[in-house]
């Protein structure tokens, strides 16, 4: 691979310098975030139970057959 035109591997395939920079730039900052996210917290401004009603885990659980679960 020729470094010289300004490509670098980046999920295993060639990209812009640019491109790769901004990538990583991107999953730094991901990083960042979700170091800094108190989960405690975040969960308790959740109402599991509204969630839980949206989703509409009884129905999902009616389409499920248990017994036949390993």
């Amino acid at each position: 691979m020729d470094s010289s035109d300004g490509r670098h591997l980046a999920e295993g395939r060639l990209v812009p310098r640019s491109e790769a920079w901004a990538q990583a730039a991107a999953e730094r900052a991901v990083e960042l975030v979700v170091s800094a996210l108190d989960v405690n917290t975040l969960l308790d401004q959740v109402d599991l139970n509204a969630v839980l009603d949206q989703v509409g885990i009884d129905r999902l659980l009616d389409r499920i057959d248990l017994n036949n679960l390993d």
